[in-house]
């Protein structure tokens, strides 16, 4: 076994580095450049040998020479992320450079992405136009279905441009379905399967896409959302390693999903809002006795079946079907007491609904995080969120915040509290316009290693002669794309989008709040973050902004420097974990 030491020579001799003395800035700078990398010019040899651990790059794989600097030369995992990071348009044409260059052509077709246009019967027009054109090739060329692994069928979200469209939109809606099941059903390796029809304003009917689904064999996700599919036969899915499955549908046929459901013994992530009242209770004990590896569980209800949804926990915690579970999302107006049933499961995150509409719970009183901690001690995260609330209510005063600093110092393991930024602040009282640009954005606060989720994003690496495999990201928190705006593509845009201009809006407002309530009432730094959740109502995207308290030194005007409790933004990407990937930003 190679030491790490004996690892570092011999990465310093491949790098034509001397191991006796550091490497000149434009020594790194040249070495570099053949690479077509550009460094900051402060590299020294721990730098070169950390990024290259970064891309899993073995440095004993290079050899910099004059002969083989160019593209072609390089390893095929550095091709790999080339190809990867280019748009549609520049990806074939540099496939179509040369020969070996072309045979990387097929993984233009990795991620099929594809808009609604809000319900623009242009862009629905374009969008078929691209299905059907997609179809042909995808039959000509079948070397090119074997690339395929996701399918996005959904609008970058804009709750301005939201829209109904006509019922002569029918005709397109079936076209829609027709090509877009065609091509599922030629993409057997497909994994990923999301249609949003949100941004519509009407129910999107594919029942020959979802019938599709249901013979995919390796199919590891699907999401629909307010999509219907009646006359769907009731069988299950040619898939047995299927791991997240969100319907997000009041027209949707629960019998539908008992297909994504029945005998998933992989299945670690359900969101489900229809009524489960459709279903037996024999059909429903089938579904849930088989999901042991289940740890995301998001259900809506109201007072029409909240009791259905909490049989449904209470039959899984009794049977003890649902031993993984550690997060649970409940939207909806629920009693508190319905959560003495769930006391069994080890909960780590909670997110519960305690104002609708602007008018709060009567659960909602000092006293509600002292009851929630009784009923799971082994909360981390507890998410205290609203429905439809669309203005400031004012509800926190200090009797609340005294009751609640007592007992999250009290609490065992609590560490994250979340609270919407309308429970906290007015938007609509002026505040303050922050001067952060959006550069600066991520720079400002402090940021240490505990901010770092446990997620990591795994580049494919193709074998010289072997089917490339792309692998999918791991981790907890899924890394968020957000595809461009315009005609529909093949190819979509990683975006670290900053917050919006509505959240800055507020920013200082909620930085002043979480300070004052750090060292007014905290006064600890037991709490490791303090989360506001912010709807923008100009792009209906759903955001965060966290901060922790520091202890420090605080200048008063009475008695000069004073010990206290600062506050400091979290600088670390925060999963929603029951909001849709694709509409949250963060």
């Amino acid at each position: 076994m190679m030491s790490h030491t004996e690892h570092v020579l011999e990465s310093c001799t491949k790098l034509q580095i001397s191991s006796n003395t550091p490497p000149s800035a434009d020594h790194v700078l040249e070495l570099f450049s053949k690479m077509q990398i550009g460094p900051s010019p402060s590299l020294d040899v721990d730098n070169v040998l950390e990024l290259f651990t970064n891309l899993q790059i073995d440095p004993s794989t290079l050899v910099l020479n004059e002969q083989n600097t160019e593209l072609l030369h390089l390893p095929h995992n550095i091709i790999s992320l080339v190809f990867t990071n280019l748009h549609l348009a520049d990806f074939l044409s540099l496939a179509m450079t040369c020969k070996y260059l072309y045979s990387w052509s097929g993984w233009a077709y990795h991620r099929l992405d594809f808009r609604l246009g809000h319900g623009c019967p242009k862009t629905l027009m374009r969008t078929i136009v691209a299905l059907q054109q997609l179809t042909w090739t995808l039959e000509v060329r079948p070397v090119f279905r074997t690339y395929v692994r996701i399918v996005y069928l959904c609008d970058l979200y804009c709750a301005s441009r939201q829209s109904s469209p006509a019922i002569s939109y029918r005709d397109l809606f079936d076209a829609l379905d027709r090509y877009l099941s065609r091509i599922v059903m030629l993409s057997l390796g497909l994994r990923s399967v999301t249609v949003d029809a949100t941004t519509l304003g009407h129910v999107l009917t594919l029942p020959q896409t979802v019938d599709a689904l249901f013979s995919l064999p390796y199919l590891r996700e699907v999401a629909l959302t307010n999509v219907l599919s009646p006359s769907v036969r009731l069988r299950p899915a040619s898939s047995r390693n299927i791991r997240s499955v969100m319907i997000r549908s009041e027209a949707w046929d629960a019998f539908a999903s008992v297909g994504f459901l029945l005998g998933q013994k992989q299945l670690q992530k359900l969101d489900l809002t229809h009524d489960l009242r459709q279903l037996d209770a024999g059909t429903l004990a089938e579904c849930v006795l088989s999901w042991a590896a289940l740890q995301e569980l998001s259900i809506s209800c109201d007072e029409n079946n909240v009791v259905d949804c909490f049989q449904l926990i209470t039959h899984c915690v009794e049977t003890g079907a649902w031993h993984s579970l550690h997060s649970l999302s409940v939207q909806g107006a629920i009693r508190l007491d319905y959560l003495a049933l769930l006391r069994p499961v080890p909960l780590r995150r909670l997110r519960i609904i305690v104002n609708v509409g602007g008018q709060y719970s009567p659960d909602y009183h000092p006293s509600i995080i002292e009851n929630i901690l009784f009923y799971f001690p082994t909360l981390e995260e507890l998410v205290l969120d609203h429905s439809g609330m669309t203005s400031y209510v004012p509800k926190l005063d200090r009797v609340y915040l005294a009751t609640w600093a007592e007992h999250i110092r009290a609490a065992a393991r609590l560490r994250v509290l979340v609270l919407p930024t309308l429970f906290v602040v007015d938007p609509a009282d002026g505040g303050i316009d922050d001067d952060l640009s959006d550069e600066n954005w991520a720079e400002d606060g402090e940021s240490d290693a505990s901010d770092a989720e446990d997620v990591r994003m795994v580049p494919f690496v193709a074998d010289k002669g072997k089917q490339p495999v792309r692998p999918v990201i791991s981790g907890e928190s899924q890394h968020k794309q957000y595809a461009s705006a315009n005609s529909p593509s093949f190819c979509v845009t990683e975006v670290n989008a900053p917050p919006s201009r509505s959240l800055r809006s507020i920013d200082m407002r909620l930085n002043i709040w979480a300070e004052d309530f750090f060292d007014y009432y905290l006064q600890s730094t037991s709490l490791h973050e303090l989360r506001f959740l912010h709807y923008d109502l100009e792009t209906g995207y759903r955001e965060s902004v966290a901060f922790r308290p520091i202890a420090g030194m605080l200048s008063t005007f009475e008695s000069g420097l004073r010990p206290g409790y600062l506050a400091t933004r979290v600088c670390r990407t925060y999963e929603m974990f029951w909001e849709p990937r694709w509409t949250t930003r963060d």
